[in-house]
């Protein structure tokens, strides 16, 4: 339901004009955000929040067409609220450009998780207009009102009654940006939990995950985070991290870091000068700012934290294989691969050695669509009977290649990494007995020894 509708002519022009004097200071997200989907929504634990960014659309999945407020999620965000400690749950949310129109829902996940938000209990909703200018635009939860839900078109009515929160609860909270009727989302806003009692659960701490494809790392990199930290702990002069065994870091930047008060989980690092070919480690430290990086709720990053990143043209080779389990090997690569350059069958690769053995299929670790991976992982048809030394060789697979990385570089076809079988008694003690009858007899096995 369009709000902007019921709004009348002389509430657009001054509206108009808001919108004109405050578009300098808006910072707007480009669409498909990850926090924009319910299952990768920020986790907080209390205090106050404050996100400088207007977001446009609703994420890479619709989670909430709907809700008892008539209206379901559209330049939307999402937070997550894991409670650890029972206590009533109040909250404001304040746009940072009171013209802008935001509307909120929450959503209690405990039984039906993440991905079920359209059939999970909405439990609070509020979409009252905004306009003109209500209560500075605030809307939130109190300790005074016993309204649950504010339909769309209606006017007033801010707060809504407060949740009485047990221990193991998680909640959702949704917040559109409905913009202002007229001119679109303008900016961000801060949501203060002053008042509650329940206590929310401590997001994990902030990790370096990988370093993101590129053909050319000699001069920079990007490195991905497991979750968002706070723009205001990079140090401005890149004292959070070093190389080596040499080279020079020049600067470092946050994606989206135009605001001291945003967050992001991507960092952007330049070198002083193009590093040499060569093997090197990008490793996170203290700065001379006195932190490493802070996430959302102040958690540093752990030291010591590092990652591996290779400079030169050379091909996608072979790294490492873990332990072999069974059925199962999985292969580390020294250059991530692209996902769809793994042929599912398993066809990229063949096993040689003193039995045959066949293939069943390959995925890469941690594969999205259009998504890079670093290992691969096969499945046999069936467990290694025979003892001994054998080989993982790569060959052009039923797609028509093998596998290719972000700059057009191959995995060369007769490449090989050796692995043994592990002796039978060995098997057998560790409960991985992999001979023919490896599924009927190992728990039997183990249970004798």
């Amino acid at each position: 339901m369009n709000k902007g509708l019921r709004l009348s002519l002389l509430s657009v022009f001054f509206v108009t004009l808001l919108c004109w004097n405050h578009k300098a200071t808006a910072q707007l997200l480009p669409p498909n955000q990850p926090e924009q989907n319910a299952c990768q929504a920020l986790q907080l634990c209390g205090n106050t929040f404050t996100s400088p960014y207007g977001y446009q659309g609703t994420g890479t999945v619709f989670d909430l067409s709907n809700t008892p407020c008539l209206g379901g999620e559209a330049n939307s965000m999402w937070l997550r609220l894991e409670i650890t400690a029972p206590g009533i749950l109040v909250f404001s949310i304040a746009p940072l450009v009171v013209t802008d129109d935001y509307d909120m829902a929450v959503v209690d996940i405990t039984t039906a998780g993440c991905e079920n938000t359209n059939t999970a209990p909405v439990i609070r909703c509020n979409f009252n207009n905004n306009l003109p200018t209500y209560n500075n635009g605030i809307i939130g939860l109190n300790t005074t009102s016993t309204v649950q839900f504010v339909t769309s078109g209606f006017t007033g009515n801010s707060y809504l009654q407060q949740i009485n929160a047990n221990a193991g609860d998680v909640y959702l909270i949704m917040i559109n940006n409905f913009g202002t009727g007229f001119g679109g989302p303008l900016s961000g806003f801060t949501i203060d939990f002053t008042g509650s009692t329940a206590t929310f659960n401590q997001p994990p701490p902030p990790k370096m995950q990988q370093i993101l494809p590129y053909c050319d790392l000699s001069q920079q990199l990007t490195v991905q985070l497991n979750t968002n930290v706070l723009c205001s702990s990079i140090a401005p002069d890149a004292s959070d991290f070093y190389l080596t065994p040499g080279g020079t870091i020049a600067s470092v930047s946050g994606l989206n870091c135009s605001s001291p008060t945003g967050y992001t989980n991507k960092i952007k690092i330049t070198f002083s000068s193009p590093l040499p070919n060569g093997d090197y480690s990008l490793h996170a430290q203290t700065g001379t700012d006195g932190n490493t990086l802070l996430g959302l709720c102040n958690s540093p990053l752990a030291l010591p934290d590092s990652l591996n990143f290779h400079v030169g043209l050379d091909p996608i080779a072979f790294l490492s294989m873990d332990s072999p389990a069974c059925q199962h090997l999985k292969i580390n690569l020294n250059t991530p691969a692209a996902c769809n350059s793994i042929a599912a069958n398993g066809s990229d690769f063949t096993i040689v050695g003193p039995s045959a053995v066949s293939i069943a299929s390959a995925v890469g670790t941690g594969c999205t669509p259009g998504g890079f991976t670093s290992a691969v992982e096969l499945t046999l048809s069936a467990p290694i009977a025979v003892d001994g030394l054998y080989k993982v060789r790569a060959q052009i697979g039923s797609d028509g290649n093998t596998l290719i990385d972000s700059c057009g570089r191959i995995l060369l076809p007769m490449s090989e990494i050796p692995f043994t079988s592990r002796p039978r008694h060995h098997r057998l003690q560790h409960g991985l007995y992999c001979g023919p009858v490896c599924d009927q007899q190992r728990s039997a096995a183990t249970r004798r020894l």
